[in-house]
This record gives C-alpha cells, structure tokens and sequence, in this order.
C-alpha cells in the first residue's frame, strides 16, 4: 500500500498553491478592518504644516500622497511606505488645471518634508507585511493618517507610527 506521508502531502498542496493568500489572510483581513477608517478625519494638515506642529512626538492627522519620486514607496516586510506633500486640489479654481503641470503646485511638493509612515497594530507592534499588500495601496493615492509623529530637522523627514489610515477617492 502506498502512503503519502505528511509532509509529501503540505509540500503538494503548497506547490498547487492552495492556501491563504494575502489578500483571504484572515489576521490581515482584521488589520485592514481596523485601520482602515469609513469617512476621512477633520483637521488633517499637509506635511508642510506638520513640520512646524511636530516639535515633539505628538497625535497628528496628516494629508499626503503615497510615494515621493521615482522610487518603491514601500518597504518590503513591513507595513510603511514614504509619503510627500499632495498637490492642492483648491489651486487654480478651474476644471483645466492639472496640479502635476503647475509649477506653484510642483514647487510647493519639492520643498515640503517627506514622511515616513510605519503602520502599527492595536498593541503598538509594527506589522510584517508591505503596506501596498496590507492595505491595497498604490503609488500616488491620496491618504489620511492618524498616528503620533515627530519632524527630524537633520533628515526633513516626518517619522509616523500610524493605526488609522483613510484612502481619498480619486477625483474625476
């Protein structure tokens, strides 16, 4: 009679590549259902204004957009992604401007701070999965943080330990 034995058989199952994958992980599914807010905190500030608030560690709600450049905006293994300054939706009051050609607006991004985000579970642990896995977030979305932060004047970096995260809907 021939038998598989256990380990024959994981090791089948995992090549057909049954099991879990991140987005059915169920302990990724509460983490999502826990930091991701329904509706968009009040009194978000952009990273420029953060800078002049966080003069020591703090709770802060903070505007930007994922990604700063042309680099990964996330780090592998870790729920934290780099975040710059969005571009102003209110600037040129007419349907036709495209804050990524204006240069007020590019000028306004490129001498803001950049943050960096590092998303945290209930118990303050850092999380061990990339946020664009985690969360669904892609490169140039538009996010609301809710965390407690510090500015690094040496590095011009905000540093975020998050729990909160709403995603704005692209506007059309």
């Amino acid at each position: 009679m021939n038998r598989l034995c256990p380990s024959m058989l994981l090791l089948s199952l995992a090549s057909l590549g049954l099991g879990c994958s991140p987005s059915q992980d169920p302990i990724m599914a509460q983490h999502r259902a826990k930091m991701i807010l329904a509706s968009e905190p009040d009194k978000a500030v952009s990273l420029t204004e953060a800078k002049s608030i966080l003069t020591e560690e703090s709770d802060i709600v903070l505007l930007g957009r994922v990604g700063s450049g042309e680099l990964d905006p996330f780090e592998k293994g870790t729920a934290s992604f780099v975040l710059s300054e969005a571009l102003a939706d209110d600037h040129g009051n007419d349907d036709g401007h495209d804050a990524s050609d204006c240069p007020f607006c590019k000028r306004r991004a490129a001498e803001a701070p950049i943050a960096t985000i590092e998303l945290h579970d209930e118990a303050g642990k850092p999380i061990a999965v990339g946020a664009d896995k985690l969360l669904g977030l892609k490169k140039g979305q538009t996010v609301v943080v809710q965390g407690r932060g510090i500015y690094v004047a040496d590095l011009d970096t905000l540093q975020v330990k998050a729990g909160k995260l709403f995603v704005r809907s692209p506007k059309k």
